[in-house]
């Protein structure tokens, strides 16, 4: 599956991958704790395309507060939403509702680990953050960076946004930052395997509960073998 260079598309962080999910996947399956069904996989996908948070390899994590929801659309499984928050001190929880399986991962990116929930196991499967060594495209000097081209400015979703795109043997990429939010507002994944669209839906800078940023009490926490990312 391939990565895209902007941070809506799955190129983020120290970025959990679609492998470590699979890795984590096929790792609890064995033992008869977990079925890997599509449903899960592709819920945790949208994580990977969706991991917003630190994309260069210093872990450059969003500074802002922040409560976001997004629609994404991808031909093969369909629309889900998505929710990112934010604490600006480094934490982040992504919830994916695909198909009617909810699942979440909280990033931690000061300690460099992602934590995926499985709601239905009662998991917590801690994977490590990897980077990717590719900047976060958040304006014209960092799309410069990555050879981005401007896609100039227009209204999306209701926001006033700069848009870029970077082209790659893998496929095209473009993202539309908002100019009042500093973050992703609309970003396309187009390959020869289909096109994943994601636009947001709802934003707020409501500060979050701190629970949100940690397992719940009654979880099997996990941890990946060393060198399996």
């Amino acid at each position: 599956m391939p990565r895209s260079k902007f941070a809506s598309l799955g190129r983020q962080s120290r970025e959990v991958t679609l492998e470590h999910v699979r890795k984590s996947l096929l790792i609890v399956n064995p033992v008869g704790e977990l079925n890997m069904n599509r449903a899960i996989l592709a819920s945790l996908f949208s994580f990977a395309l969706t991991t917003l948070a630190a994309s260069a390899a210093e872990l450059d994590y969003p500074k802002q507060v922040f409560d976001a929801v997004y629609l994404s659309e991808d031909a093969k499984t369909g629309s889900h939403t998505m929710r990112m928050v934010s604490d600006g001190k480094g934490h982040m929880r992504m919830e994916s509702n695909a198909n009617g399986m909810k699942s979440t991962s909280i990033m931690d990116y000061p300690n460099k680990v992602c934590t995926t929930l499985m709601e239905t196991q009662k998991m917590a499967i801690k994977m490590p953050l990897t980077s990717n060594g590719k900047a976060q495209i958040t304006d014209e000097a960092s799309a410069k960076k990555e050879n981005a081209k401007s896609l100039g400015q227009k209204t999306v979703n209701g926001h006033p946004c700069h848009g870029y795109e970077h082209v790659e043997p893998s496929g095209t990429s473009r993202i539309w930052i908002g100019d009042d939010i500093h973050y992703m507002v609309r970003s396309e994944a187009i390959t020869p395997n289909g096109t994943i669209v994601m636009d947001l839906k709802s934003w707020s800078t409501t500060v979050p509960s701190p629970d949100l940023f940690i397992v719940p009490s009654g979880y099997k926490e996990m941890k990946m073998p060393v060198g399996s990312n």
